[in-house]
């Protein structure tokens, strides 16, 4: 049990409220995917299982968590920390951007 209590964990309940509200404070609460305001989530530039801590330089404002649809875009509805997944940023800005229709490129089938 000693192991347990001193692994590297994912911060949780009043520690991870803390951090996250600095995050949207820090970054004023535009979701770094959609560009749109009122962001209440946060999201991994590098996932967290991919070795990505939970500093302030690796997490941004996002609409809706990967786990759940809580808090969704205000502007274009979408989810866009579940939309994003495990894709890159890049790749899941480019699939929102989709979504929202301001791009004529095609879908990368690994989007599907």
């Amino acid at each position: 049990m000693d192991g347990y209590q001193n692994e590297n964990r994912h911060p949780s309940g009043a520690a991870w409220n803390r951090i996250k509200a600095n995050v949207i404070s820090y970054y004023g609460g535009i979701c770094h995917l959609c560009d749109h305001p009122l962001a209440e989530q946060v999201d991994h530039l590098v996932q967290y299982a991919e070795g990505g801590g939970d500093s302030i330089e690796n997490l941004r404002p996002a609409h809706g968590s990967a786990n759940t649809q809580k808090n969704p875009c205000p502007v274009c509805g979408l989810n866009c920390n579940n939309i994003r997944g495990g894709l890159s940023v890049e790749a899941g800005r480019a699939k929102i951007q989709r979504r929202i229709g301001n791009s004529d490129e095609p879908m990368d089938e690994r989007e599907w």
